[in-house]
């Protein structure tokens, strides 16, 4: 595994030893950057069930102005962890250690509306529903925003859950890369239209 494109284009990455965290590969990864082009510029990224981070690190590599890794999986970490350090990477990144269904939450709390999400959880634990509900309902998606959710070929995802929308799916093999944007207004933080 390796990063495809950037600033550290062809840094090799490590994977997480076992099957319970499965890399995205080079196609889908190829496919998913090519769709978000220029906007991940600047933009604040959070990889949900990151594994080992690739594709965080990708988007760092490619400019994103942060990168939130948000993993449970302490073998995974450890292994994010090395690779942010083979990368050279010290700064503009934060990794978000523990279940997503509470961290989630607290990042919401804190008003962190992130640009683009990349969710791709173990394919068969059943939480893609779930997942889009909550950044749903936490507002979590900035306007404008996107989010990508990497799902396998016989797991359907709904085109709708809440304010979120599917506008575009794209398939590699077996895998799926399902795209929701947020589709309603933004509130005020004060919750007063106009200010």
């Amino acid at each position: 595994m390796r990063i495809i494109g950037g600033r550290l284009k062809g840094r090799q990455l490590l994977t997480v030893p076992g099957l319970a965290v499965r890399p995205t590969i080079a196609r889908l990864k190829e496919s998913y950057f090519n769709i978000v082009g220029e906007e991940i510029a600047g933009a604040r990224f959070l990889d949900l069930c990151a594994g080992a981070g690739s594709m965080g690190i990708e988007a760092l590599s490619r400019g994103a102005a942060e990168a939130i890794f948000v993993e449970k999986s302490r073998p995974a970490l450890a292994v994010l962890r090395r690779n942010l350090a083979k990368c050279g990477l010290t700064s503009g990144y934060r990794i978000v250690a523990g279940d997503l269904f509470r961290e989630l939450p607290r990042l919401a709390a804190h008003h962190e509306n992130v640009d683009l999400i990349y969710f791709d959880p173990p394919y068969f634990e059943n939480l893609y529903e779930s997942t889009l509900e909550l950044v749903a309902r936490q507002r979590l998606l900035a306007q404008g925003g996107l989010l990508a959710a990497d799902h396998f070929k016989k797991t359907p995802l709904p085109s709708r859950v809440g304010e979120l929308v599917r506008v575009r799916q794209v398939r590699h093999g077996d895998a799926v890369l399902s795209f929701y944007a947020w589709t309603a207004p933004m509130p005020s933080v004060s919750g007063r239209p106009g200010d």
